[in-house]
């Protein structure tokens, strides 16, 4: 019987290494919110529970133009954001708990550095790269959130 069960470890080990790259790319679900700013409104998904957080935009092979990510934290801190598995070139505005845009900052595809807001921040803003100076978005404006049914 043991023979038979030190047999059938390396089989188990191997279905385990094979099957974890299903489980961390697995689908995650995100509401969605409005995101208003200048006039404009903005449909993106909602990152507001831990393991949204977690899995943010990773593994997005595309984004529509006007697609991102609104992340909200549990409390303000000076947050720290990276771009593990994410292939897309992105800008992040970091977003303090009144809703003011404090700063706007770019991040590489798959660069695993942090990028840390240098202020508290409640939210972060995840959108294509360039994508806040060509919809002229920027530090100092306020963002207003509105709950999507």
């Amino acid at each position: 019987m043991l023979r038979l069960k030190l047999s059938l470890w390396p089989v188990s080990l191997a279905v385990l290494l094979l099957l974890t790259p299903l489980t961390l790319s697995a689908a995650v679900n995100f509401s969605k919110v409005a995101v208003e700013v200048n006039q404009q409104r903005y449909v993106v998904e909602y990152a507001h529970t831990s393991k949204q957080r977690s899995r943010g935009l990773m593994y997005r092979e595309q984004l529509c133009e006007n697609c991102g990510m609104l992340f909200r934290f549990s409390f303000a801190s000076k947050v720290s954001m990276w771009m593990k598995n994410t292939p897309i070139d992105l800008d992040i505005a970091f977003i303090s708990p009144s809703g003011v845009i404090r700063e706007i900052r770019s991040m590489q595809a798959h660069d695993e550095t942090s990028v840390r807001a240098q202020r508290k921040t409640m939210y972060a803003w995840e959108m294509h790269a360039g994508w806040f100076a060509r919809n002229a978005i920027k530090v100092g404006d306020s963002i207003r959130l509105k709950p999507l049914e």
